[in-house]
């Protein structure tokens, strides 16, 4: 069965939750990280997340590349980003 690649956009509580559930199915491949803070620019998505490893997936800050070059099956986010987007809420 081929992988889902996710990446996640924000890194805030709500989607660093999901992307640890995530990183526990089977099937999901989480591939890339995107936010904007300076404290996790640059680090490994496991060491942002309080994993007690590392992913081997820095978080960006550039949404262009990451959701161009990791050829994504689903790019995620979270209800609090949607909401910056979307006038019905």
């Amino acid at each position: 069965m081929r992988k889902l690649k996710v990446a996640m956009y924000g890194l805030g509580t709500v989607v660093s939750l999901i992307a640890k559930l995530l990183l526990e199915k089977e099937g999901l491949e989480v591939v890339g990280a995107i936010d904007i803070p300076k404290d996790k620019v640059g680090r490994d998505l496991g060491l942002v997340l309080g994993l007690d490893r590392t992913l081997r997936i820095n978080v960006s800050d550039n949404a262009n590349i990451v959701l161009t070059m990791k050829d994504l099956s689903i790019p995620s986010a979270a209800i609090e980003n949607a909401r910056k987007h979307i006038s019905v809420w």
